[in-house]
């Protein structure tokens, strides 16, 4: 077995694969024609444990060790990312490598003879194989390889500083030493107020994001010349204007591009206004700029969990739960704040995860009992997972639940009855409420149309749909609900619902097609060629 230590891409130095350049940092391949790739962490991760091992095998639990920090995972997970590798292999890296299966071993890659096959991976990558006898040997770039004793292995810490400074005196522009010499120290008052404001912004909420934008301001009027609050502020405006009326969300959108152009006056590669700009748009019929452009985002700023959530919103509007998974986990901080609870949370359900969602659940609900967002996503997934009565139990708790009106406890006592008896009657009662609420505003159409899935009356799904995205047999309120002021726009509505397993019966369906095709999702899986999870899993099946 090949010694594999978990890679941690932030600290691997680029190096060359035949034609290719191989930027870990920046997830990125680039050809000796200029031709540029970008391509998933876990994707880069794999393809750098492939290349150390210079052409011998590695097996599925070396991969799982090195790439997945030896948590538990599926085989599609693996089997995802061994084809995402095999399509840039056939793509950009055509005649530099190869991706070979050594049948119940695992995988090796293949590289090519021209110069450059392995010859210039560089000393980080080499430490981790080393054999005892090149002790002292030099490497490309003058790095001489210091053991601490003959046959054991190479101090890491010692190796990978001979490679990050040559790879910061190569990439001059580079992300890293770009953000040191351009991000000004800031006052303590200043850095008090991101935290708040950064603190507002993950309560899941709208007028957290409110709160959010106010502190912001603050932070640009004491520091002008503050690169992370412009590039904050901006993208404070971008999402918020997702949930407002047209002419207040244009006024926002207008106020966003003027704050990540004063972001990137300072800083040109500021994550936050490049996530601004990537959302500025509405979602309908933007996702393939938005999620490119997320991708670059990330690249700049790596650990900032703000990008990596909306992102995996992203992927999950495109039905691409499993990509959305992976970025969440890349990024999960220690603590854990309401908005990347219910990321996780809606990111698991969606791949039915079910375990690891309850122990989601349940420690949300522990840290955060009277968040209205996470209390009644999860009355919803208590319904849908077949766990009425604990979903009956929290309506019963007055002391356990948000501040709600009796009229909402109401009609969510008539669908709780509903998926308990699953009798007809109750049935067409709770559809009667809901399609109620449908009328009403966005929120409960939204709602209406899980349920009518969930609950067998996949006709009412598809009618409610069409209601809810394309104002047809009635119009849905922009509201959220009535009298609200969070809005959803016809082009802003939510379609990661379509992807969840209270709707899988609407995807059997040969009217989803049709639902899909009408929101430019069709077209968005055709020009990608990457099809959504839904599809990859019946193709397996």
């Amino acid at each position: 077995m090949i010694e594999t230590l978990q890679v941690d891409l932030a600290h691997e130095p680029e190096f060359t694969l035949g034609r290719l350049c191989v930027s870990p940092t920046r997830r990125e391949l680039m050809r000796d024609d200029g031709m540029r790739e970008v391509t998933e962490h876990r994707v880069m991760q794999v393809l750098i444990v492939l290349a150390q091992a210079r052409g011998d095998v590695i097996t599925r639990d070396e991969l799982v060790q090195a790439c997945w920090n030896g948590r538990a995972v599926t085989d599609d997970a693996i089997n995802r990312v061994i084809s995402r590798l095999r399509k840039l292999a056939g793509g950009i890296g055509r005649g530099s490598f190869e991706i070979s299966t050594v049948m119940k071993i695992g995988y090796r890659l293949i590289g090519s003879e021209a110069p450059g096959g392995f010859g210039d991976l560089t000393s980080a990558h080499v430490e981790r194989r080393i054999p005892s006898g090149d002790v002292g040997r030099t490497l490309s770039g003058g790095t001489e390889i210091e053991a601490t004793n003959a046959g054991g292995p190479v101090n890491r810490r010692g190796v990978v500083l001979g490679g990050a400074a040559s790879f910061l005196a190569l990439a001059s522009g580079g992300p890293l030493l770009y953000r040191n010499l351009h991000h000004p120290a800031v006052p303590p008052e200043v850095q008090s107020l991101m935290a708040q404001a950064r603190t507002m912004m993950f309560q899941a909420n709208f007028d957290g994001l409110n709160q959010a934008a106010g502190l912001y301001r603050q932070v640009v009027a004491l520091a002008p010349n503050y690169a992370d609050g412009w590039g904050a502020l901006a993208f404070t405006y971008s999402y918020s204007a997702h949930f407002r009326g047209r002419e207040e969300g244009e006024a926002l959108r207008s106020r966003a591009r003027a704050a990540a152009a004063r972001a990137m006056q300072f800083d040109a590669r500021n994550g936050l206004a490049q996530a601004a700009l990537a959302i500025i748009d509405p979602w309908h019929g933007n996702w393939r700029v938005s999620e490119s452009m997320l991708r670059k985002a990330l690249l700049h700023n790596p650990d900032n969990e703000v990008i990596a959530n909306v992102q995996a919103r992203i992927l999950r509007m495109i039905g691409r739960y499993r990509e959305a998974f992976d970025v969440l986990q890349e990024k999960q901080p220690r603590t854990l704040q309401p908005v990347t609870y219910a990321s996780l949370i809606t990111t698991l359900w969606g791949l039915g995860e079910l375990e690891e969602m309850e122990r989601y659940i349940e420690r949300a609900a522990s840290l955060y009992p009277s968040s209205f967002e996470l209390w009644f996503q999860r009355f919803d997934i208590y319904l849908f997972i077949g766990r009425v009565d604990a979903a009956i139990a929290m309506l019963k708790n007055p002391e356990g639940r948000p501040s709600v009106s009796g009229a909402v406890l109401d009609y969510n006592v008539d669908v709780a009855r509903a998926f308990e008896s699953r009798a007809p009657q109750d049935i067409d009662r709770a559809m009667k409420v809901w399609s109620a609420q449908a009328a009403d505003g966005s929120g409960g159409a939204q709602l209406a149309i899980q349920f009518a899935a969930a609950l067998g009356r996949i006709g009412e799904a598809f009618v409610l749909a069409d209601a809810f995205y394309f104002s047809r047999g009635f119009v849905v309120p922009d509201a959220r609900f009535s009298g609200s002021s969070n809005y959803h726009l016809p082009d802003e509505r939510e379609t990661e619902f379509l992807f969840q397993p209270q709707t899988r019966a609407m995807r059997t369906d040969a009217r989803f097609n049709r639902l899909t095709g009408m929101l430019g999702l069709e077209r968005y899986w055709r020009e990608s060629g990457i099809q959504p999870d839904f599809r990859t899993d019946q193709a397996h099946a």
